[in-house]
């Protein structure tokens, strides 16, 4: 028996450990202290509105530099499926010019939604 293998053994079985009690932790979530239980339900709560928040903010950000012929992304990784969760963070800004930002067909489009959101106002 190498010391590779001790060592992989080793580490498979402190992550079960860690995983059978983090299931049995939530699994006891009736009796957790009622503290603990408002604090989880707060950052849960809280956690979701920046979620949203975000998402909001994001698109609306980027609608307004469309104008312009950019594409500016706050969080450009938010909806990507194949990153991990704190990847989806990463970076924090993306900011790359639009390939369409001389066509004229976009250029006219631009124009008349930019119209249509000053009518509004």
């Amino acid at each position: 028996m190498t010391f590779y293998t001790v060592t992989s053994q080793f580490k498979q079985q402190l992550y079960l450990a860690v995983i059978v009690f983090l299931v049995f932790f939530f699994m006891l979530f009736k009796v957790w202290p009622e503290w603990l239980r408002i604090g989880v339900w707060y950052l849960s709560w809280y956690f979701l509105v920046f979620l949203i928040g975000t998402a909001i903010l994001r698109v609306i950000v980027w609608f307004i530099i469309f104008h312009i012929g950019l594409d500016f992304w706050i969080f450009p990784n938010y909806w990507a499926d194949e990153d991990s969760i704190l990847d989806s963070f990463r970076p924090i800004l993306s900011l790359e010019r639009r390939e369409d930002i001389l066509d004229w067909k976009m250029l006219i489009i631009r124009i008349i939604s930019a119209l249509a959101i000053a009518n509004g106002l």
